[in-house]
């Protein structure tokens, strides 16, 4: 070990202007000294154990004899070896610091003690309206007050006893020492005091001093030997012995000095330890001690302890090992949360095989980790478990926490925190929002395979809350988590989102499978809400249910032409909004004011007990847009057995689109009812039924205009395909099913052109094939130009003009191409095709030797021989 002594200039002390108080010469404890004492006076300590826990309110002197020696050689002090404050013992265990000094900020001294095994206090912070309980100072906790303190020593203070003890809850934050400044923090339980309210008027010094203190073996979430909160000015602990520093720098890393936002800056002139010299470290709870090197032979016991030797600075990168096994404070005197600093890997050994516990409930509340704002932190390969954060108020994180610093502002505003989560199990945990992850305003962050399961929220993301953030999910899995609900604005129940909550969010969702969770009020597996713009993509939404509204999806407020979520091939299926006075609407969606894209989606068998089996779009400006997406056997109570546009919607785009077996109890619309304007384009609809005589497979609203091209209608179990106000909507060359009736069937070539009434051959829908076979009348017997201004809209497509329907009849691709050219032709065979129904090849050639746009001549064949 490295010492560095520093010798404070002007530091003195005088006992003789003011009255001198002797413990326990005149009184027996130094709590009743300090009750006897006036500001100004000192309160003088022999040696001797002391089991108290004090309260001190007044701008005095608090010292052991050592006050009156020579302090050159204090590390070996006898006075203050063996003048010691022991505070394991409160008789309210909520009071557990050797020492509280509050109020009026008062900056009295103390000087010369061994400070140990204090369990620190217990503070409330006003978090978003809810009261987050945190155990901070493990021996001394400064509150509104600035006390000096100097010459002492700080050992197993905050250290959680293996197996219990007297203070159940672990410390958060302060280990050592605490300094709380903000308003906006309190005392669980104000003890009472007199001199609270006296000298409110002093002045808060721009430096504490907090010089020439050895600290050893303290324990706490974040902070382990000083935490501030509030206090903007310098914390002067030049001079102080630490277990461990960066020798390279003179410093100790943010875990060990910690300032919330950074608001306090550390002064560490002349700080003394031991060197760190590597940067990788090995943990094992059930073989580790803390005293060993953390080598993997011979690993250390805590992860708190690992994480106070991580060299402090850019370019610094620590590894810490976790070995198999269980890691808790009943296992191996863990402290939790786990708060992450900078550039530090936390890798385990597999996710199912190392497990980090809380074991927190509602009165001793903890999460199991929190990564604030960071640069270069990965936690990979563990389960996160038992944790129980309400206390976390909005920004919640049941298990995890991955958050800007400062916690307690609801704007949008984003902060830079590329963590990396990988490879993780998060489970069996609770808070208001975000039962087991919470990303809350931060801006990179990355989580890769990791699986959130049966954990409960309050309020908002029953498994995760995602907040104002820019996130990238890949490949996970949410299951199993449930919004409790709570009242919020008037409204009871109100808990969205049972999986996955997302609010002013951007980034990409790919790969996710969200199944079986279930929201207090909307969005049983997915809410997302107020002009986020993510994507998700090559995912699965299943099982979820909702009592009120969406049970897959609850979208609301994506208003914005560039703030809208984007869905590719995401499944939704079996989801359930439920039964109830005016709710219901939407098994797989419900949206309002928004205008969602769905691009090669599928949903399948979702039910709703209002309207919209599939979707139900709602309010402002909410025009969907649905791409080559499937609707298969959802199921309607009322209106839209797949979707339903609302009459306060504003419209609905459908392209290439497949509507099967769809079904409405007691409504019309069996694949689709709208109230608003929109455009059918290319669909194919098969199968779907009505309970309702007067419903059909599209239902119109009153006065609503609907554009329909190059569609199917073909669904016998309906009274009219068209219902409504069919004569709203305009169809062009689509396929209608003859209803019987005069007065209907010859209307559409009345209202429209290039409509046929025949069936549509298709392959085999028995199975789920609804291509059209090589007979088929809808084979070339669609538009291109679907507005009528020359131009193709539709521009891919084979044969003369697109077919009909959601499937455009393929032409199989050709091999054994060989080409024979001479000086004045040029001949081209190919294999014949095997194909089924064969009727031609299509073979296009450029008239333009750049093959450029526009100069293409088609040449339709009979036989496998082109000659030009």
């Amino acid at each position: 070990m490295r010492y560095n002594i520093f010798l404070s200039i002007g530091l003195t002390f005088s006992i003789l202007s003011a009255t001198t108080i002797n413990v326990p010469e005149d009184h027996a404890t130094i709590q009743a000294g300090i009750d006897a004492s006036n500001e100004g006076d000192t309160v003088l300590v022999a040696q001797g154990i002391y089991v108290e826990n004090i309260v001190l309110e007044k701008e005095i002197v608090l010292s052991s004899h050592a006050i009156n020696d020579d302090l050159d050689d204090w590390m070996n002090n006898e006075n203050i070896q063996n003048t010691i404050i022991v505070g394991n013992e409160p008789t309210d265990p909520k009071k557990g610091s050797c020492i509280q000094v509050s109020f009026g900020n008062i900056q009295p001294t103390i000087l010369g003690f061994s400070f140990q095994d204090g369990l620190g206090t217990a503070m409330v912070i006003d978090d978003c309206g809810f009261n987050r309980h945190e155990r901070s100072g493990g021996a001394i906790l400064a509150y509104q007050a600035y006390p000096i303190i100097s010459y002492n020593r700080f050992l197993n203070n905050g250290t959680p006893p293996v197996g219990g003890g007297t203070a159940t809850q672990g410390i958060a934050n302060g280990g050592a020492i605490s300094q709380f400044s903000d308003d906006d923090v309190e005392f669980d339980e104000d003890r009472n005091g007199n001199g609270r309210n006296n000298n409110g008027n002093r002045d808060i010094p721009t430096t504490m001093t907090i010089q020439n203190n050895y600290f050893a073996n303290n324990s706490s979430g974040n902070g382990e030997n000083f935490y501030s909160h509030g206090y903007d000015g310098l914390i002067d602990v030049s001079g102080s012995v630490f277990e461990n520093i960066d020798c390279e720098t003179n410093t100790v890393n943010e875990f060990v000095l910690h300032s919330v936002e950074e608001m306090a800056e550390y002064v560490q002139d002349g700080i003394a330890g031991n060197c760190v010299e590597d940067n990788t470290f090995y943990v094992s709870s059930d073989n580790g001690n803390d005293s060993n090197a953390g080598t993997e032979t011979e690993p250390l016991l805590t992860i708190r302890h690992a994480l106070s030797l991580v060299k402090p600075g850019e370019g610094n990168t620590t590894t810490i090992y976790l070995a198999p096994g269980v890691y808790s404070r009943d296992r191996n005197g863990e402290a939790f949360p786990i708060i992450m600093p900078d550039n530090v890997h936390l890798v385990g050994d597999e996710a199912e095989t190392t497990i980090l516990t809380a074991n927190a409930d509602e009165d001793n509340q903890a999460a199991v980790m929190v990564i604030p704002e960071c640069e270069n932190v990965r936690v990979a390969n563990m389960t996160l478990k038992d944790g129980y954060a309400e206390h976390h108020g909005c920004a919640g994180g049941g298990a995890l926490l991955v958050t800007s610093n400062d916690r307690f502002d609801l704007s949008w505003e984003m902060y830079p925190n590329n963590a990396i989560l990988e490879n993780l199990i998060l489970e069996d945990s609770y808070s208001k929002n975000g039962g087991g992850l919470s990303l809350y305003r931060v801006d990179g962050v990355t989580v890769n395979n990791v699986t959130v399961r049966n954990n409960t929220a309050l309020m908002m993301g029953g498994g995760i809350n995602v907040y104002s953030a820019n996130v990238n999910m890949t490949d996970v899995e949410i299951h199993d988590n449930i919004c409790l609900g709570t009242t919020y604005n008037g409204f009871s129940d109100v808990g969205h989102g049972g999986g996955l909550f997302l609010n002013e969010t951007w980034g990409t969702y790919d790969g996710m499978n969200i199944h079986d969770n279930e929201a207090s009020m909307n969005g049983g597996g997915v809410w997302s809400s107020e002009g986020s713009a993510w994507t998700m993509s090559n995912s699965i939404v299943k099982g979820n249910v909702a009592p009120y509204f969406g049970g897959g999806f609850g979208f609301w407020n994506h208003n914005g032409e560039d703030l809208n979520a984007t869905l590719q091939n995401v499944t939704i299926k079996d989801n359930v909004a439920q039964a109830g006075m005016g709710v219901g609407h939407g098994g797989g969606i419900w949206a309002n004011n928004c205008n969602t894209v769905f691009e090669d989606c599928s949903f399948i068998d979702n039910v709703s007990n209002f309207n919209g089996g599939a979707v139900n779009y709602w309010g402002g400006s909410s025009t969907p847009v649905f791409k080559n997406t499937l609707f298969d056997g959802n199921v309607a109570a009322n209106n839209g057995g797949a979707i339903y546009i609302a009459p306060d919607a504003q419209g609905f785009h459908v392209e290439y689109c497949t509507f099967v077996n769809n079904s409405t109890s007691n409504g019309s619309g069996a694949a689709l009812q709208t109230n608003q304007p929109g455009t059918v384009i290319n669909s194919t609809f098969y199968g779907n039924t009505v309970g309702d005589a007067s419903g059909g497979t599209l239902g119109i609203g009153d006065y609503v205009f609907v554009d329909v091209y190059n569609s199917i209608f073909w669904n016998e179990d309906v009274t009219y395909e068209i219902s409504g106000y069919a004569s709203y909507s305009t169809l062009y060359h689509s396929l209608v099913q003859p209803m019987g009736s005069d007065g209907y069937d010859g209307l559409w070539n009345t209202w429209g052109f290039g409509n046929i009434d025949v069936d549509p051959l298709l392959t085999d829908p028995s199975e789920g094939d609804y291509t059209l076979t090589s007979e088929s009348p809808c084979i070339d017997a669609g538009i291109a130009d679907l507005d009528g201004d020359g131009v193709e809209d539709i521009t891919v497509y084979t044969g003369s003009a697109p077919d009909m329907g959601a499937y455009e009849m393929s032409i199989a691709a050709l091999d054994g191409f060989v080409l024979y050219p001479s000086d004045t032709y040029v001949i081209i065979t190919w294999n014949p095709t095997t194909e089924d129904g064969f009727q031609y090849y299509l073979l296009e050639r450029s008239t333009d030797e750049e093959f450029t746009e526009g100069n293409t001549v088609s040449n339709y064949l009979m036989s496998n021989y082109f000659e030009d």
